[in-house]
């Protein structure tokens, strides 16, 4: 067991001072950080709630297993070596990682310019589709967008986009209803099902406030603070003021390509937003965005080029990772 110290220490009220000539410190530390000794020693301190101490009777009366000295120092050498493959691994899935993003970019950056998926001649350009049903259509200028295939245009969101939806800033106070109020928690990776945590508005406090019910299909972006989210709305919900939702025509528009495309503005929002401390980007410069627009059927073609990409990585991620 832990004896009393027999040698002179000092230290503070948090501190326990070990020394012995029969256990090797980096032997003890490892010791102190096992699971045996936190399951077994640690404790909730009465004083102060939640606080953790180690007793110093437990520490005294506890068993300790001490090898030979000649072990310790093996045992040392093992773990160190264990622990110095661990970081290796997590340095690689680190690295893995960043890489696996980068890949993200660079798919959907080939799929907004038309070089994920081949052009189909008998596919009705962008525009005619445009002009046809809007005769006052005008192109945008292509900007960025100079070396996009022949069949694609370049418009603006408000173009191709029924509404935009802009939250009240103010918070309801009153959840009693049947209507998610949701929040950049309750998103569930490319989708926004509703509020996990149960927050739910009635009409009459939507009335209230004069807020807007996202329809389905509706595509919301972050427009403050963390710009870079976007979902699919799969049921009506009202969301709080990070985000504006796009309401795609979906005449023109792929719901699920608007998503995609937004996803690869991040660099571009980030860059048109206004202030200091937390970023903004109003509705009128999402409602002048330029989007490089396919062909409808091209839209459908890429989503799922770029799902199964991103599939593909997500197994490579898998097929590495630490359990």
């Amino acid at each position: 067991r832990l004896g009393l110290p027999q040698e002179v220490g000092a230290g503070t009220t948090e501190l326990f001072i070990f020394r012995s000539r029969q256990i090797i410190p980096e032997y003890g530390l490892l010791f102190f950080k096992s699971e045996f000794f936190i399951s077994n020693c640690v404790g909730t301190f009465n004083g102060v709630v939640g606080q953790q101490r180690v007793a110093r009777n437990i520490i005294e009366e506890m068993p300790f297993p001490i090898p030979p000295i000649a072990e310790q120092a093996k045992i040392i050498q093992s773990v160190n070596s264990i622990f110095s493959m661990i970081s290796e691994v997590e340095n690689n899935q680190s690295a893995l990682k960043s890489s696996v993003e980068k890949s993200k970019a660079l798919i959907l950056d080939l799929a907004i310019h038309g070089k994920l998926v081949p052009q189909d001649p008998s596919e009705e350009p962008a525009i005619e589709l445009l002009k046809r049903i809007n005769p006052a259509f005008q192109p945008s200028d292509n900007l960025h967008y100079e070396d996009i295939p022949q069949s694609w245009t370049v418009c603006r969101l408000s173009d191709v986009c029924v509404d935009f939806i802009v939250p009240q800033r103010d918070k309801p106070k009153i959840f009693d209803g049947d209507i998610p109020w949701c929040r950049i928690e309750d998103i569930e990776g490319k989708y926004l099902n509703g509020s996990l945590s149960g927050r739910l508005v009635s009409k009459k406090t939507i009335q209230q406030m004069n807020m807007r019910i996202c329809p389905v299909g509706t595509v919301i972006c972050s427009c403050s603070a963390s710009i870079g989210t976007q979902a699919i709305v799969t049921q009506p919900c009202c969301t709080n003021q990070t985000f504006i939702g796009l309401v795609p025509d979906d005449r023109f528009i792929y719901n699920e390509f608007l998503y995609y495309f937004l996803a690869s503005q991040t660099e571009q929002f980030l860059d048109i937003g206004t202030g200091t401390t937390i970023k903004y980007i109003s509705r009128e410069k999402f409602e002048e965005y330029r989007i490089p627009l396919p062909p409808l059927v091209e839209q459908r073609r890429i989503v799922e080029r770029i799902e199964y990409c991103f599939l593909l990585l997500k197994q490579i991620q898998s097929a590495t990772s630490i359990c």
